[in-house]
């Protein structure tokens, strides 16, 4: 179903077509020369804040050129975005990702050759600039198209549930979502996505948007993880452009980037959970733990499992490693009922809260409440044969 508006005449239009939808007959009625200098206003604003972008985005290369934090190589890459950007405008949207891979392995190979030969500066900062900046064009093209559009999605799914949910915070006022209480490892998303729609519209073009930030994140995360780890800068690029290649493989693609839903930002703070312990943060590993398990809480044990990076390096035999991990284990114990406290605590709340004062509320839901071997091979079963059969028009 879909809403339009129906004129003295007769006739009729989408509500989606017209470039503007009132929410209310004061809104309509509102002067349109008043309207028209606000969005002059918005406009210049606009304007004066992307210059400023762009200067320093400038200033900043530059500064990174003579320091040699980024090569030509580097520019050359980045700088290929502009023209791919309008080569996605040419390409039908179902052949997105088929573009996006096919850039990211050539993109590989030439970073990859450029190690060898001169065995350049590398980080997950200089991912970020060379492969970053091209796959933000590329999903730029796609989705600032759709900010004046309502995105329809597909019934029954994740995706549509949290708008709903984030309607019913932002717009009924129902804050803590009592009438319509998420399952618990929904408790955050939705109160995120609510505040992207604020920012940005109705549209989810920015929610999409930022699922392909997400992605190029976690890549330059999983470089910062591996060069502490003291794998080669080869090893970190070849692991982060797999993770992206297979983001892009068909199914995988529509489901990360263009559904809308948690797993993009999950998996984005669980890196930077890993990320803050392995530097020693433990204030950010406590801050981004927290979030991600708010997140999805079938991140938890992962969440919890990313302390032990904060340990010191273990060294020596099989015997004695296992010697200086479970006496690290003793020495620490405060610390590791203190940070699974903080990611469990919460999450209980919440639910307890849902339990207490909302009637037959449902901690999960039916098609995950397995109670045998075999209960859980068929919702396995139900689950892929549901997933391949939906997909977004």
């Amino acid at each position: 179903m879909e809403p339009f508006l129906v004129y003295p005449d007769g006739s009729t239009q989408s509500l989606f077509a017209s470039p503007r939808v009132w929410t209310s007959l004061d809104g309509a009625n509102y002067p349109v020369s008043q309207v028209n200098t606000f969005g002059f206003v918005l406009n210049v604003l606009g304007f004066l804040f992307a210059s400023l972008i762009f200067v320093g985005l400038f200033i900043a290369i530059r500064v990174l050129l003579q320091d040699g934090k980024i090569s030509l190589v580097d520019l050359y890459l980045a700088l290929s975005g502009l023209p791919l950007f309008f080569v996605t405008l040419l390409i039908q949207k179902q052949y997105m990702n088929v573009l996006a891979l096919s850039v990211i392995l050539v993109f590989y190979a030439v970073k990859l050759t450029e190690q060898f030969l001169y065995q350049r500066y590398f980080s997950g900062k200089v991912f970020l600039f060379s492969f970053g900046v091209v796959l933000l064009f590329l999903f730029l093209a796609l989705d600032t198209y759709d900010l004046r559009v309502v995105t329809n999605f597909p019934p029954f799914q994740d995706g549509l549930e949290y708008q709903t949910f984030a309607h019913n915070i932002y717009v009924n006022l129902d804050i803590f979502l009592a009438n319509t209480p998420p399952r618990a490892y929904k408790v955050l998303f939705p109160y995120v996505v609510g505040l992207l729609h604020i920012l940005f519209g109705h549209s989810a073009s920015a929610q999409l948007f930022i699922d392909t930030w997400c992605a190029i994140l976690s890549g330059a995360l999983m470089i910062e993880l591996m060069k502490e780890l003291r794998l080669t800068d080869k090893v970190s690029l070849s692991a982060a452009v797999f993770y992206l290649s297979l983001l892009f493989l068909p199914s995988l693609y529509i489901f990360y980037f263009r559904f809308g839903l948690i797993e993009p930002f999950s998996t984005t703070l669980l890196l930077l959970t890993y990320y803050f312990a392995i530097k020693h943060q433990r204030v950010g590993m406590f801050i981004a733990g927290i979030f991600t398990v708010l997140l999805r809480l079938d991140y938890l044990g992962i969440t919890f499992t990313a302390i032990l990076l904060s340990s010191a390096p273990i060294q020596g035999t099989l015997k004695n490693a296992w010697m200086q991990f479970f006496g690290w284990l003793k020495t620490n114990w405060k610390l590791l009922a203190a940070y699974m406290s903080a990611l469990c605590l919460p999450v209980f709340l919440a639910v307890l809260g849902y339990f207490l004062f909302v009637p037959d509320y449902m901690l999960n839901a039916s098609d995950t409440d397995q109670t045998s071997f075999k209960s859980f091979i068929d919702g396995l079963v139900k689950s892929y044969c549901w997933r391949n059969n939906e997909r977004p028009a």
